[in-house]
């Protein structure tokens, strides 16, 4: 059984983390993260919860959480975690972020979703190729490790097979930024159609 703790379980991330990992046969939450609701029973927050999880919530305390846990999830605004994270909490147990910014831009006819990370950044001599099947940036991850490089090609297909676009901009120790545009959706009415004809 994995142990896992959840530093921002209240918002809409944690939230959804906190709703499949509840379900998850080999997953246990055992600290449910949110400096708003501290001593606050999980499921006043969120009703749904009510037969769910029984806890309450706890601090931010990743010093304290790490000691107890597998794993530290981290749904919290971009750049929390860069400011509470050090080797020792890393040195205990594994820190995933979920942490990003996202934007949405109305571009006339389209929609230009942005998403921001603070993570290390991809190289340039790499940006130009990571939509392609089975690129992966980093040569020191193999398919043991995670990751077949697929997945933005995935996304890719996805987003121009919707007549749209994706690209990324990065800077090495600073983050990248993916983007992508798509049309907006747009219902033509039945009388509209037969009016055209």
């Amino acid at each position: 059984m994995i142990k896992a703790g959840i530093i921002g379980a209240t918002g809409y991330a944690g939230g959804e983390l906190v709703r499949l990992l509840s379900g998850h046969k080999d997953a246990e939450i055992i600290w449910y993260g949110s400096r708003s609701y501290i001593d606050k029973k999980y499921a006043d927050v969120y009703q749904n919860m009510f037969r769910i999880v029984d806890e309450r919530c706890l601090d931010d305390n990743m010093e304290e959480l790490a000691g107890q846990v597998d794993v530290i999830f981290t749904a919290t605004p971009q750049g929390y975690l860069a400011s509470v994270i050090d080797e020792e909490i890393l040195s205990q147990c594994k820190v995933i972020d979920l942490s990003a910014d996202f934007r949405i831009k109305d571009v006339g006819d389209f929609v230009q979703v942005e998403i921001e990370d603070n993570g290390r950044g991809i190289a340039a001599k790499d940006l130009p190729y990571i939509f392609d099947r089975f690129y992966r940036a980093d040569s020191s991850r193999n398919s043991s490790q995670g990751g077949s490089g697929i997945g933005l090609s995935i996304v890719k297909k996805i987003v121009e097979d919707h007549g749209g676009r994706i690209w990324a901009t990065s800077k090495e120790g600073m983050g990248t930024e993916m983007h992508f545009v798509l049309r907006k959706y747009q219902e033509v009415l039945q009388h509209e159609q037969d009016t055209d004809h």
